[in-house]
């Protein structure tokens, strides 16, 4: 290591860095937010049954959900997932393992029920306007976007912190 003073170009440089991390992680919050939207939608259906249009929303709740849950564990997860992998060679564990284990579980379970449904009825709707049980395609996504905001939230202080840093010196 060498040791150097500081200038001005160092200090924009990680200036600089520091924005593209907060507009990344704004990108992955409010893309796991709003393919998450709709999966909420379908939770408060299944709490509030007598809501207008259940019949036609639950059928369809499971395939819609399995699409849209899937950008958001590959996508908007795909740190979380990366993070779960480099702790593993390490023979540790982190957060990005405890968040990758538990909507990876989640995922897979859902997906099996719903390929499980699939073969057993040969629809991938709910019949008889129900939906289609034991889907936790939501819980992962959501999981994976309040996380997602955990982490955007950190970027922006460790930008201020860093502006703050940068103004006393």
């Amino acid at each position: 290591y060498k040791a150097e003073i500081p200038s001005e170009t160092n200090s924009k440089s990680e200036t600089e860095k520091r924005s593209v991390e907060i507009k990344y992680r704004f990108t992955k919050f409010i893309s796991g937010l709003v393919l998450s939207l709709p999966m909420l939608l379908f939770m408060v259906y299944d709490f509030v049954p007598n809501l207008p249009f259940v019949k036609t929303i639950m059928p369809i709740s499971g395939l819609i959900s399995l699409i849209l849950a899937t950008p958001v564990q590959f996508w908007v997860g795909k740190n979380f997932i990366q993070g779960a992998i480099s702790a593993l060679r390490m023979k540790t564990f982190s957060m990005d393992s405890l968040i990758a284990i538990g909507t990876l579980t989640a995922f897979t379970y859902s997906t099996f029920e719903f390929v499980k449904y699939f073969v057993d009825t040969g629809s991938v709707f709910g019949l008889n306007g129900m939906k289609i049980e034991n889907l936790y395609f939501e819980v992962a996504s959501l999981l994976i976007t309040f996380v997602a905001l955990g982490k955007w939230l950190e970027a922006k202080a460790k930008g201020k912190t860093l502006q703050a840093i940068e103004k006393l010196v």
